[in-house]
């Protein structure tokens, strides 16, 4: 799973490494229950931290580790030292977790991460692990800055894909579609204007691409209703609308009954949904 976080983390970790050595931390294989999936990273120097590999006892004893490793570095030229390390979580850790992480750590000069890429590291005799960077996902646009859209805004650095905003009283129509009709697949659309009629025309343009990952509308049953009837008038196949947004993060599927109207509580949920969708296996 490519997430915006671990994106944005790697590009925070580069900026940090274009001036500091350090220590990089990555998950590179487990087994069983463990508190953060292969390709976690976590960067350590005496001063700063950045990122997690899971925290409780193994992230402290392997912050240990890479103060041990740093040292290395300081007095050391050229690549600093690697090692892999296999942490039983319950026997090593004290973890009731129960499974095995495999922590690969890397001290690393100044100015080393700038050009990385992908990479294949022989970790043993018997082990390889492919080391994909992150990269930025497909954004989700959001159309509609009310209060909603305000609430969801506020929720951006925690969302699984960049954000990217328009509001119609401040933009012409036209400037929505030309965004909807320029976007890379597997974008998503958040669409919750002041104006159902526009709601219907950015609704339609973003269905007829074919290619969103997700096509969120606000409103209550009723509306969704009244939308589809519409879409299907016009010729539009309406299945991948969610409408009500948000039901699906409270736990209510499509329905509406028992979620909270509160703006902000609805914009928590979409960004729940949104996870949740960003955590399904592509097929």
């Amino acid at each position: 799973m490519n997430d915006f976080h671990d994106y944005r983390l790697w590009q925070t970790i580069q900026q940090d490494n274009a001036l500091h050595a350090g220590v990089l931390i990555s998950v590179c294989r487990s087994a069983g229950s463990v508190p953060r999936e292969v390709g976690a990273r976590m960067w350590w120097r005496p001063s700063c931290t950045l990122g997690t590999i899971g925290g409780g006892q193994l992230e402290h004893q392997a912050l240990a580790m890479a103060a041990a490793l740093q040292v290395d570095l300081d007095v050391g030229e050229g690549e600093g030292e690697c090692r892999l390390e296999r942490f039983p979580l319950a026997a090593r850790a004290g973890q009731c977790c129960g499974g095995t992480v495999w922590l690969y750590f890397e001290g690393v000069p100044a100015q080393a991460l700038g050009q990385r890429g992908d990479r294949v590291i022989n970790l043993n005799e018997q082990l390889q692990w492919h080391d994909v960077l992150p990269v930025a996902p497909p954004p989700l646009y959001l159309f509609g800055l009310g209060h909603v859209g305000q609430a969801v805004m506020k929720l951006a650095d925690y969302l699984p894909c960049p954000l990217i905003t328009h509001d119609e009283r401040t933009h012409v129509e036209d400037d929505a579609l030309t965004l909807i009709q320029t976007a890379v697949a597997g974008s998503k659309f958040l669409i919750m204007t002041h104006s159902h009629a526009l709601d219907l025309t950015l609704c339609a343009a973003v269905l007829q691409r074919g290619d969103a990952a997700y096509c969120g509308l606000i409103g209550s049953a009723s509306k969704r209703q009244q939308f589809i009837a519409k879409l299907q008038a016009r010729g539009i196949d309406p299945t991948t609308l969610t409408c009500p947004i948000g039901a699906q993060g409270q736990g209510q599927g499509q329905g509406q009954q028992g979620m909270s109207k509160i703006p902000e509580h609805i914009a928590i949920a979409v960004a729940q949904e949104l996870i949740n969708l960003h955590a399904q296996p592509i097929h």
